[in-house]
Protein backbone atom coordinates (compact mmCIF):
# COMPACT_ATOMS: atom_id res chain seq x y z
CA UNK A 1 0.00 0.00 0.00
CA UNK A 2 2.86 2.33 0.89
CA UNK A 3 4.40 1.62 -2.42
CA UNK A 4 1.12 2.26 -4.28
CA UNK A 5 0.73 5.37 -2.65
CA UNK A 6 4.33 6.61 -3.43
CA UNK A 7 3.91 5.20 -7.33
CA UNK A 8 0.67 7.21 -7.45
CA UNK A 9 1.85 10.57 -5.69
CA UNK A 10 5.32 10.03 -8.69
CA UNK A 11 3.18 10.23 -11.15
CA UNK A 12 0.56 12.64 -10.41
CA UNK A 13 4.04 14.71 -9.81
CA UNK A 14 5.18 13.92 -13.64
CA UNK A 15 2.09 15.13 -15.30
CA UNK A 16 1.83 18.23 -13.40
CA UNK A 17 3.87 20.16 -15.93
CA UNK A 18 1.64 18.83 -18.08
CA UNK A 19 -1.43 20.43 -17.00
CA UNK A 20 -0.19 23.96 -16.42
CA UNK A 21 -1.55 26.12 -18.78
CA UNK A 22 0.81 27.82 -21.04
CA UNK A 23 0.94 31.63 -21.83
CA UNK A 24 0.29 31.94 -25.23
CA UNK A 25 3.25 34.27 -27.11
CA UNK A 26 0.58 37.79 -27.45
CA UNK A 27 0.69 37.65 -23.45
CA UNK A 28 3.62 36.75 -22.56
CA UNK A 29 4.63 40.48 -25.29
CA UNK A 30 1.98 41.96 -22.80
CA UNK A 31 3.56 41.26 -20.22
CA UNK A 32 6.92 42.05 -20.82
CA UNK A 33 5.34 45.12 -22.62
CA UNK A 34 3.77 46.25 -19.64
CA UNK A 35 7.51 45.45 -17.07
CA UNK A 36 9.56 47.55 -19.75
CA UNK A 37 6.90 50.48 -19.77
CA UNK A 38 6.88 50.24 -15.73
CA UNK A 39 10.35 49.75 -15.81
CA UNK A 40 10.75 53.27 -18.11
CA UNK A 41 8.38 55.56 -15.66
CA UNK A 42 10.27 54.13 -12.81
CA UNK A 43 13.55 54.82 -13.64
CA UNK A 44 15.20 58.14 -13.73
CA UNK A 45 16.32 60.01 -16.64
CA UNK A 46 18.00 62.85 -16.73
CA UNK A 47 15.71 65.56 -16.48
CA UNK A 48 14.38 64.09 -13.10
CA UNK A 49 18.08 63.91 -11.76
CA UNK A 50 19.17 67.53 -12.71
CA UNK A 51 15.76 68.71 -11.37
CA UNK A 52 16.28 66.56 -8.13
CA UNK A 53 19.67 68.17 -7.71
CA UNK A 54 18.41 71.63 -8.07
CA UNK A 55 15.36 70.74 -5.47
CA UNK A 56 18.37 69.67 -2.89
CA UNK A 57 19.50 73.45 -2.84
CA UNK A 58 15.66 74.83 -1.84
CA UNK A 59 16.27 77.38 0.42
CA UNK A 60 19.70 78.22 -0.37
CA UNK A 61 20.49 81.92 0.17
CA UNK A 62 20.85 83.73 -3.05
CA UNK A 63 24.54 85.40 -3.39
CA UNK A 64 25.35 87.02 -6.37
CA UNK A 65 28.16 85.39 -8.06
CA UNK A 66 28.11 82.87 -5.34
CA UNK A 67 28.63 79.14 -5.94
CA UNK A 68 28.06 76.90 -2.67
CA UNK A 69 25.94 75.72 -0.70
CA UNK A 70 26.40 79.19 1.15
CA UNK A 71 24.36 81.15 -1.33
CA UNK A 72 24.66 81.17 -5.18
CA UNK A 73 22.81 82.75 -7.97
CA UNK A 74 20.59 81.21 -10.52
CA UNK A 75 23.18 80.25 -13.35
CA UNK A 76 25.41 78.32 -10.73
CA UNK A 77 22.09 76.59 -9.89
CA UNK A 78 21.56 75.51 -13.25
CA UNK A 79 25.08 74.85 -14.11
CA UNK A 80 25.50 72.70 -10.95
CA UNK A 81 22.73 70.96 -11.74
CA UNK A 82 23.50 69.68 -15.87
CA UNK A 83 27.04 69.40 -14.64
CA UNK A 84 25.60 66.54 -12.28
CA UNK A 85 24.55 64.75 -15.39
CA UNK A 86 27.46 65.63 -17.45
CA UNK A 87 26.55 68.49 -19.11
CA UNK A 88 28.82 71.75 -19.29
CA UNK A 89 26.64 74.57 -19.01
CA UNK A 90 28.08 77.90 -19.28
CA UNK A 91 28.71 79.95 -15.76
CA UNK A 92 26.65 82.74 -16.56
CA UNK A 93 22.71 83.10 -17.60
CA UNK A 94 23.59 85.14 -20.83
CA UNK A 95 25.86 82.69 -22.38
CA UNK A 96 23.51 79.73 -21.40
CA UNK A 97 20.67 81.49 -23.09
CA UNK A 98 22.74 81.22 -26.67
CA UNK A 99 24.17 77.40 -25.43
CA UNK A 100 25.31 75.81 -28.87
CA UNK A 101 23.64 72.46 -28.08
CA UNK A 102 20.39 73.52 -26.65
CA UNK A 103 17.76 73.77 -28.88
CA UNK A 104 14.99 76.62 -28.42
CA UNK A 105 11.10 75.86 -27.21
CA UNK A 106 7.98 77.97 -26.80
CA UNK A 107 6.50 78.38 -23.54
CA UNK A 108 3.47 75.90 -24.82
CA UNK A 109 6.41 73.37 -25.31
CA UNK A 110 8.37 73.20 -22.18
CA UNK A 111 9.12 70.16 -20.60
CA UNK A 112 10.85 68.84 -17.26
CA UNK A 113 14.69 69.72 -17.51
CA UNK A 114 14.32 72.65 -19.99
CA UNK A 115 15.73 76.05 -19.29
CA UNK A 116 13.51 79.22 -18.67
CA UNK A 117 15.02 82.49 -19.50
CA UNK A 118 14.09 85.92 -18.42
CA UNK A 119 14.80 89.50 -19.16
CA UNK A 120 16.00 92.33 -16.74
CA UNK A 121 14.81 95.99 -16.94
CA UNK A 122 16.96 96.34 -19.39
CA UNK A 123 15.62 93.91 -21.50
CA UNK A 124 18.73 91.46 -22.01
CA UNK A 125 18.63 88.15 -20.45
CA UNK A 126 19.72 88.15 -16.77
CA UNK A 127 17.62 85.35 -14.98
CA UNK A 128 17.06 81.80 -15.61
CA UNK A 129 15.60 78.56 -13.69
CA UNK A 130 14.84 75.34 -14.81
CA UNK A 131 11.58 73.69 -15.16
CA UNK A 132 10.40 71.66 -12.50
CA UNK A 133 6.74 69.91 -13.70
CA UNK A 134 4.66 70.72 -16.55
CA UNK A 135 1.44 69.72 -17.11
CA UNK A 136 -2.65 70.75 -16.67
CA UNK A 137 -1.37 72.57 -13.46
CA UNK A 138 1.15 74.93 -14.99
CA UNK A 139 4.58 75.13 -15.44
CA UNK A 140 6.94 75.54 -12.36
CA UNK A 141 10.70 76.33 -12.54
CA UNK A 142 13.03 76.35 -9.49
CA UNK A 143 15.67 79.58 -9.08
CA UNK A 144 17.49 81.28 -7.47
CA UNK A 145 16.01 84.81 -6.73
CA UNK A 146 17.69 87.90 -4.55
CA UNK A 147 14.04 89.21 -4.60
CA UNK A 148 12.29 86.08 -3.46
CA UNK A 149 14.57 84.68 -0.52
CA UNK A 150 16.67 82.78 -2.55
CA UNK A 151 16.36 79.25 -4.33
CA UNK A 152 12.65 77.98 -4.40
CA UNK A 153 9.84 77.29 -7.36
CA UNK A 154 7.47 79.43 -8.61
CA UNK A 155 5.01 79.16 -11.07
CA UNK A 156 5.10 81.02 -15.00
CA UNK A 157 1.10 81.63 -14.20
CA UNK A 158 2.26 84.44 -12.19
CA UNK A 159 2.04 87.31 -14.26
CA UNK A 160 5.29 89.06 -13.57
CA UNK A 161 7.22 85.72 -14.49
CA UNK A 162 4.89 85.10 -17.83
CA UNK A 163 5.72 89.12 -18.56
CA UNK A 164 9.41 88.92 -18.60
CA UNK A 165 9.83 85.58 -20.13
CA UNK A 166 12.28 85.32 -23.08
CA UNK A 167 12.35 82.04 -24.23
CA UNK A 168 12.84 78.10 -23.27
CA UNK A 169 15.39 76.15 -24.24
CA UNK A 170 16.23 72.60 -24.21
CA UNK A 171 19.61 70.91 -23.42
CA UNK A 172 18.82 67.42 -22.30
Amino acid sequence: MKVYKILLFMAIFMMLPNCIVQQSDREKEEIKSRHDSTFQRTRPVKEDLVVRYARSYKGTPYRFGGCSRNGLDCSCLVQRAFRSVGAQLPRNSRAQATYANGKVVSINELKRGDLVFFRRSRGDIGHVGIVTESGSNGILFIHSSKYNGGVREDSLRNNMWRRIFVKGLRVL
